[in-house]
């Protein structure tokens, strides 16, 4: 694991306060996935996957700000984790030995991929972005959420089936599943790598395209005429100061 140090259990406790839509799983596997994708996802757009607009409401300015501030701790460390190459940063979760545990340890890692592939379609992934590799690791995502969830309708059906020695033992099987999930994230991410750079020098291209436009534009236009944009006002006065 990275040693970035985040504070899991007080963003566990604030999505519990604000009735949030994601579990602190779905957030690490949403994090993970925008940043992994060919395009930059805004907070804009996926702070409504994580707060319901209508059922979370802040008590104050500073639990605003704690949240926030949490979130933005949790992006960086794992944007870093990914820039530096580092180990991946994973959520710290203490699981009971019973069957609850062992159903909320399966949903947990639904949670995590769910919440992944999310960001992946904020970030506008496409099936022709990836990499052979990122999309086999894209199909073992799907056999351990089966797996995953197939496990949690077990439990539910057959409640007290299973005792102590074999709930130890399926926990530390998931414990290793967990480590396959976030392998499959970290192949998918690099396997992205170029939808990323092409994306990227995309828009540099469009940028410069539309600077030079621009310029061409305030070229052709006298500096005491009026603005084109419709303002009223002289040109260099206007959009002319721009330029």
């Amino acid at each position: 694991m990275s040693d970035v140090i985040l504070d899991d259990y007080r963003l566990t406790k604030l999505l519990e306060k604000l009735n949030a839509k994601m579990s602190l799983h779905a957030i690490y596997g949403l994090f993970y996935g925008c940043i992994a994708a060919p395009v930059l996802v805004k907070p804009s757009q996926y702070m409504p996957h994580i707060l319901d607009s209508e059922n979370s409401t802040y008590e104050s300015m500073e639990q605003a700000e704690s949240f926030m501030n949490t979130l933005m701790a949790l992006w960086n460390g794992i944007a870093r984790s990914q820039m530096e190459d580092d180990d991946m940063i994973c959520p710290e979760r203490e699981y009971p030995t019973n069957e609850t545990g062992l159903s909320v340890k399966a949903d947990d890692l639904v949670s995590l991929i769910n919440g992944f592939m999310t960001g992946l379609s904020l970030g506008e992934a496409q099936e022709g972005d990836f990499s052979d590799d990122a999309l086999d690791a894209l199909k073992s995502l799907a056999e351990i959420q089966a797996f995953a969830e197939g496990l949690t309708e077990t439990l539910w059906k057959e409640h007290g089936a299973l005792k102590g020695a074999v709930i130890q033992e399926t926990l530390d099987s998931l414990d290793g599943t967990e480590d396959i999930v976030f392998d499959c994230i970290n192949r998918i991410a690099l396997g992205l790598a170029d939808a990323r750079k092409r994306r990227l020098d995309e828009t540099r291209s469009f940028q410069k395209l539309y600077k030079n436009a621009q310029q061409a534009f305030s070229d052709k236009v006298p500096r005491n005429s009026p603005c084109p944009c419709g303002s009223g006002k002289k040109y260099k006065k206007c959009c002319g100061m721009t330029h």
